[in-house]
């Protein structure tokens, strides 16, 4: 909490004629406050109160109670925490009843001069300069935090978070704390843990919701779809351990857990029966009797039968019907009149060879092929289909399952690798293509990061089991290509931002030349990069004319405004009546050259900036002429 605020006197604030804004003569820069339009000295006349001129006592009260104002302003400045609602407007409650009281003792003939009016000057450009990182980054972002909680999607919540943590490090790190006091930073990475552990419970519900939907639709006879459905749940439930460990516990942790209970519902049905009487048919029909494989068939009928009296309570619809698939062809095999299997003559044996002849092709392909490539996956999937095919029709007519069985091994082996080709890398690369054609500088950064987890988790992690090393070469080199297309996406953003400045940014304000002149900076340094690795097109087109646009600028801006201004300040901090003189004349003869010029090369919000400075600097200018008369 703030320390104790110094005590103001009770005199009723005399402010008479603040109307008569040529005799007040103020030197505070008030239109630079981040208050309401109407703290500024051209429009408080609404606060008139009294009409009476003052006595020099009474201005020597409003001037000891403006900078009390002014230094109660700057103790909520250094010790308040500006991540409360409210606290930023009472502070600044402050410095408006400090600007009001010196502009009230300046009408009545304070000199401009006098260390309290300074003292208040000071205060103010102080509060100014933090008014950026306080409201505009932390605040922002606070409120940015809430929406996307409150609405957003999981990867808006990721991208809010991250955005989050990198304001708090760069003004805690970079600029050590020069604008934002260490109460507010820190109560802001209290905040930022919080929603830390808000996020880590929405990627919880999010492997929980994936997990339900395979529980309702994966047809779990296919290898491996359970143990991908209880990968999304124990992650899931690991997660939720985490945050309850930190004391949260609401909705959406009962809905994991509640998630977990209906998986392990499942459990028996699915794998301890369902998938258990599959892997016993698959054993008798490769090693077993003719009475054991009769058993085993029998056994799943059985059990196909008891579970879906239950209306698929324990196993989806899905799986079900793969089983009776399962069960046909197997029984299929059973009722077969007895063959001399041992050798396969005439068109048999010939199709035989030809279904192995295209399980070589397939696996050949998986191997070795681009998969990278569109169209890839699908040409080696109508070998390995029409292989299966024919071993289909080999079992139906009579030959041995020991004969196909290494076609089904094969398009076993195919199925594994789906998911990491085609729903993971094709996917992914879907995803960059589309996100580099239409959508927003977030959603391509997303894109790029998780292609390029994809790879390191299917190359580092999987050893390449899934993917050929072609694929991963190939994804590597499509990834490079968008971390250079990201840059220049990244370039285009900052020229934009550039443009925008350029166009409606007050230049005669400390620092925004600079901070434009930042963005456009490090896009012109991204754009050197992506022309060095052969990239040229409209957007570094783009990005270096509007370099040359600031450079244009920069005369106008720079070298001829903002040094007049400068000017102007030194002759009044300085120098005599002459020079004052001097340079009020040549900073209205920059601003109607420029005005003259209709804006092409200093934008209109700038040059009425600079007339509003002028202004102010001939109103302090009249009255010094007429005590030298």
């Amino acid at each position: 909490m703030p320390k104790k605020l110094q005590k103001l006197s009770t005199k009723k604030l005399i402010v008479a004629g603040l109307i008569a804004t040529s005799v007040a003569g103020t030197a505070l820069p008030v239109t630079t406050f981040a208050l309401e339009p109407k703290d500024t000295v051209e429009n408080t006349k609404d606060q008139v109160v009294e009409t009476k001129k003052l006595t020099e006592i009474e201005i020597d009260q409003l001037l000891n109670d403006a900078q009390t104002e002014a230094n109660n302003a700057l103790s909520t400045l250094d010790e308040c925490d500006f991540t409360i609602y409210g606290e930023w407007e009472r502070m600044s409650d402050y410095m408006k009843a400090a600007l009001s009281r010196i502009n009230g003792a300046l009408y009545n003939g304070a000199d401009a001069s006098d260390q309290r009016i300074v003292n208040v000057n000071k205060a103010l450009e102080k509060i100014n300069r933090s008014y950026n990182s306080i409201v505009g980054r932390i605040q922002h972002s606070i409120n940015g935090l809430e929406t996307q909680f409150a609405n957003g999607s999981l990867e808006g919540k990721e991208i809010a978070v991250q955005q989050f943590e990198q304001i708090i490090k760069e003004e805690r790190d970079n600029l050590k704390g020069e604008y934002v006091n260490e109460t507010t930073i820190k109560s802001a990475e209290e905040k930022l843990e919080q929603y830390k552990l808000k996020l880590e419970l929405a990627r919880a519900v999010h492997e929980a919701d994936m997990t339900s939907n395979m529980l309702k639709d994966a047809d779990f006879t296919q290898s491996g779809q359970w143990e991908l459905m209880a990968s999304y749940i124990g992650a899931a439930v690991d997660r939720v351990n985490g945050v309850r460990h930190n004391g949260i516990e609401n909705e959406d942790t009962k809905y994991v857990y509640d998630t977990l209970a209906n998986v392990n519902k499942s459990y028996n049905s699915i794998v301890g029966r369902i998938n258990h009487a599959i892997n016993g048919i698959k054993a008798q029909f490769e090693n077993g009797t003719k009475e054991g494989r009769t058993i085993a068939v029998n056994q799943l009928e059985q059990i196909i039968i008891e579970e879906e009296n239950l209306k698929y309570e324990y196993v989806n619809k899905s799986t079900l019907e793969s089983a009776k698939s399962l069960l046909a062809q197997y029984k299929n095999e059973l009722d077969k009149t007895a063959k001399d299997n041992t050798e396969v003559k005439g068109e048999l044996k010939e199709q035989l060879e030809v279904a192995r002849g295209e399980v070589k092709i397939a696996i050949e392909r998986l191997e070795n092929a681009d998969f990278t490539q569109r169209g890839s996956w699908e040409y080696m999937s109508s070998f390995i289909g029409a292989a299966v095919d024919r071993a289909n029709g080999l079992v139906y007519n009579g030959v041995e399952y020991k004969e196909v069985e290494g076609i089904y091994t094969a398009l076993a082996k195919i199925n594994g690798s789906y998911n990491s080709i085609v729903a993971r890398i094709q996917h992914a690369i879907n995803g960059l293509e589309t996100q580099f054609a239409n959508g927003s500088l977030e959603g391509k950064e997303i894109a790029v990061q998780q292609f390029e987890q994809i790879i390191k988790e299917e190359r580092d992690n999987l050893k390449g089991e899934y993917v050929n090393q072609t694929t991963i070469n190939s994804a590597e080199k499509i990834l490079e290509q968008y971390k250079l297309k990201l840059e220049l996406a990244r370039a285009v953003h900052e020229a934009n931002m550039t443009s925008n400045m350029l166009k409606g940014a007050d230049f005669t304000q400390s620092g925004q030349w600079e901070l434009m002149a930042s963005y456009i900076g490090a896009a012109v340094d991204r754009v050197n990069g992506v022309r060095h690795n052969g990239i040229e097109n409209e957007d570094t087109k783009y990005v270096y004319d509007t370099l040359a646009k600031v450079n244009d600028s920069y005369s106008s801006i720079v070298a001829r405004i903002q040094h007049a201004i400068a000017g102007v300040k030194v002759q009044f901090e300085q120098g005599g009546e002459e020079g004052q003189k001097i340079a009020i004349e040549q900073l209205e003869q920059v601003i109607n050259e420029e005005r003259n010029l209709n804006y092409e090369y200093v934008n209109k919000t700038t040059v009425d900036s600079a007339e509003k400075i002028l202004n102010e600097y001939k109103d302090k200018f009249i009255p010094m002429i007429e005590r030298a008369n």
